[in-house]
């Protein structure tokens, strides 16, 4: 069994499982959440993270689906000149280890930069 099969199994016997719950209750509710919080953190994502003094704060738009490459995508908008590891705690959706390799690339937000991210 290879790692993406490993991979597939919580969220196929969650699948299996939901269908056997009474529609609305808390567990098939618990039960969807899981299932759907698997398929995103298995699924590959790519963000365009633009850096820009002009920019008052950190925000990113919501993910989207890429149906032709098959992953989500967003683009992240981030002030130069502040703290790299700050503006990406701000936004969220970020693993510390994502966080510790962008910061050991770029520990301040450069002026003006475009960062393609893909994760």
């Amino acid at each position: 069994m290879n790692g993406a099969e490993r991979a597939a199994m919580p969220a196929t016997a969650a699948a299996a499982g939901l269908a056997n719950l009474p529609i609305g209750s808390l567990k098939s509710r618990a039960a969807a959440r899981l299932l759907l919080a698997h398929r995103r953190a298995s699924e590959r994502r790519f963000e365009v993270i633009l850096c820009d003094d002009s920019i008052d704060k950190p925000a990113a738009r919501e993910w989207e689906r890429c149906e032709s490459e098959g992953m989500l995508t967003r683009t992240v908008f981030l002030p130069g000149g502040q703290l790299m590891e700050e503006c990406l705690r701000q936004i969220g959706d970020y693993s510390e280890e994502e966080i510790r390799e962008i910061v050991n690339q770029d520990p301040i937000v450069p002026a003006f930069e475009i960062i393609m991210l893909d994760r």
